[in-house]
């Protein structure tokens, strides 16, 4: 009798471990939402999503729990009994060839507008055979294959479909953008007073830093602010986004917004914008609106004692990144683990030219008492500042490369025969540091060798000049 009961137990056990953990088949929508996690990016408000492995050997398709397993390496490795490593696991399961384990993607569910996606990450380079076939097999398994759609996230996917090599219906970001209407960015609290600026019909505006605004197109210049509300949708690496994680304020996309009673009947009084995941709260605070607390000065770091070309190529000193700037640094020891890795891929022919250069450059075109006149504009003229920059920037422009650099340059890329196009970038020291990415701060700008129109020196000047 104790073996029975014993049996049953076990019996009951796994059970409702695999009911808890993972289905084969999913046949109604409240299973989905038992199962679903968090999508793969962040961009995507109001979006459920369920992780989906295939597995080769078995034969089987497995939506799993995707708040238990965050990754689909966790499941496969604990469940599905995989023994690799994380690299491993990588390499057989995001390459071009048809030898994989397993198939993996996230199944997207737009609650707004009911609507279902289908999505492989984005390094995924799944060729179109197994998307086919890996689509037609969660599509037998789901109760709303008539609504599945295949979602196109990456440059490999969007050229296979553009080649007509996927059989199945595609969409692009477009398609989950219309079906959107809140999206969440940054996810804090504060305590302002309410206004709202029509930006449509008048861009140029100066909010007071107490207040919590709404505004109804994205502005070029993000003002000091408690808080924003927005009725337009953004991408993850959109100025606005990066300035809310960097200020740490609550940020929110409602498309609907600007017309709601409830949101306008606060307009002049002190509120509290509350931001989570997929949702907000706006509403009358007697909380006092913190004063704002000063912010320790930060002095950055410049060595002008490296005077010629730096190789990226060859081995790079983390040190060196007080004469070439984070990011060409970065780019230096994520080549020296390329090496060794060999599962990405990052620019050829990469070098850097030190802040020793730009130094020069300031002082050969005498550009130094026109800075010094610009620090001398307060900060909160944003208008004089922007017309006073943009001038600058046109004197930078239109100044002279140091002709040693240039010959030291030219012989560098003529050293190649692989290439004509090469692209010039910032590398600056107020860019990718430690709390504080900078991303979209400057230009890039390309240079052709033998174009007339489009030479290193004016590659080099657009992207030193966009530092003002």
């Amino acid at each position: 009798m104790k073996n029975i009961l014993l049996f049953l137990f076990l019996t009951f056990s796994l059970l409702s471990y695999s009911q808890d953990n993972y289905v084969h088949s999913i046949e109604k929508k409240q299973q989905f939402l038992n199962l679903s996690g968090k999508p793969l990016t962040n961009k995507f408000t109001n979006m459920k999503s369920v992780k989906v492995v295939y597995d080769y050997a078995a034969k089987k398709i497995y939506f799993f729990n995707s708040t238990r397993y965050t990754y689909h390496y966790d499941f496969c490795f604990q469940v599905l009994g995989f023994n690799g490593e994380l690299d491993e696991f990588n390499r057989q399961s995001y390459n071009e060839t048809n030898k994989r384990t397993y198939l993996l993607a996230n199944i997207n569910y737009l609650e707004d507008s009911d609507d279902w996606v289908m999505e492989l990450a984005a390094s995924d380079e799944m060729n179109a055979g197994l998307i086919n076939f890996f689509y037609n097999e969660v599509n037998k398994n789901v109760y709303f294959k008539d609504k599945l759609k295949f979602y196109l996230n990456s440059p490999h996917t969007i050229l296979l479909s553009s080649k007509k090599e996927l059989k199945i219906p595609a969409v692009l970001s477009d398609y989950i953008f219309k079906r959107i209407t809140e999206q969440s960015i940054e996810n804090t609290a504060s305590v302002g007073i309410l206004k709202k600026y029509d930006l449509q019909k008048k861009a140029d505006f100066n909010p007071k830093s107490d207040e919590i605004i709404i505004i109804n197109t994205t502005p070029e210049f993000i003002p000091t602010v408690r808080g924003i509300i927005i009725t337009e949708l953004q991408t993850p690496l959109s100025h606005l986004v990066l300035l809310a994680k960097n200020r740490n304020i609550p940020v929110y996309i409602d498309t609907k917004v600007w017309d709601k009673p409830s949101v306008n009947a606060l307009l002049g009084k002190k509120v509290e914008l509350v931001t989570r995941e997929s949702s907000y709260s706006l509403k009358a605070s007697q909380k006092p609106i913190p004063v704002k607390k000063a912010v320790k000065e930060i002095i950055l770091k410049k060595d002008f004692s490296v005077t010629d070309l730096v190789d990226l190529e060859t081995e790079t000193s983390a040190n060196i990144v007080h004469s070439i700037g984070s990011k060409a640094t970065n780019l230096g020891l994520l080549k020296q683990i390329q090496k060794d890795m060999k599962s990405f891929k990052t620019p050829e022919y990469a070098f850097a030219i030190p802040f020793y250069y730009f130094d020069q450059h300031i002082k050969e075109n005498k550009l130094q008492d026109k800075i010094n006149a610009l620090y001398l504009i307060p900060k909160d003229s944003v208008k004089l500042l922007e017309k006073e920059l943009k001038a600058f920037r046109k004197t930078v422009k239109n100044s002279k490369v140091n002709p040693e650099l240039l010959k030291k340059i030219e012989e560098k890329l003529s050293a190649q025969n692989d290439f004509k196009n090469f692209r010039f970038r910032s590398s600056t020291n107020a860019e990718d540091m430690e709390g504080f990415n900078g991303a979209g701060l400057y230009d890039s700008k390309t240079a052709i060798i033998g174009d007339p129109d489009k030479t290193v020196e004016k590659a080099i000047l657009d992207v030193w000049s966009s530092f003002w």
